[in-house]
């Protein structure tokens, strides 16, 4: 007898677990639809012990809230789906969160920031850069040629691809390769599109 009600509590177990596992997988699945729609979404994680990861949620969070900005978060603790698509994608080489604009990677926080501070943030949400060149202003003469035919920028560099060189997100200026901070603000180096070197120079 007590063997039997072993086997049933083991048997009840599995099916709470299945249940919850069926749950999370449903509730993850209809996320997807409703990201669609929105322009802005990113991934972060509300349990996160890097103290990095979680100032950065902030400011996005801030940063969303004031701009009043129509967005979708995927939050990677209770979201299995997504968090099997970030480590194929191999997003979890970059600090959380993880920010697309119009399905294009753009990095985290400080890749944002940087996009805010050189005021491309809008012109980004707005697709401009279907219709000319975001560094030089030069119109766009067509879809299928990736970059511009005055400057020579690639028209969707803001796309953060793990290329470029690497800089200091507050001062901007380039860092040797085999550098990971920056030594005059002691900072984190950012690899980014080496237009943002030149940018206000373009501009």
């Amino acid at each position: 007898m007590d063997q039997d009600q072993e086997i049933e509590q083991e048997i009840n177990a599995l099916t709470i677990q299945k249940f919850w596992r069926l749950r999370k997988h449903i509730k993850a699945s209809r996320q997807v639809v409703p990201s669609l729609r929105e322009k802005f979404h990113f991934y972060y994680s509300s349990i996160s012990f890097n103290m990095k990861a979680t100032t950065s949620t902030q400011r996005l969070l801030t940063f969303i809230k004031n701009k009043k900005l129509k967005s979708f978060g995927f939050n990677l603790c209770d979201n299995p789906m997504c968090q099997q698509w970030v480590k194929q994608q191999r997003l979890n080489q970059d600090p959380l969160p993880f920010i697309f604009i119009h399905k294009v990677y753009i990095g985290s926080m400080d890749e944002l920031q940087l996009l805010i501070d050189f005021k491309l943030f809008d012109p980004i949400m707005n697709q401009d850069y279907l219709k000319h060149c975001l560094a030089c202003m030069t119109p766009r003469e067509s879809i299928e040629n990736p970059k511009c035919q005055n400057c020579q920028t690639n028209y969707i560099f803001f796309e953060k691809k793990g290329q470029g060189v690497k800089i200091c997100p507050k001062c901007r200026e380039k860092q040797d390769e085999d550098k990971t901070t920056c030594e005059k603000c002691q900072l984190e180096c950012i690899r980014v599109n080496e237009i943002f070197i030149h940018l206000k120079d373009i501009q």
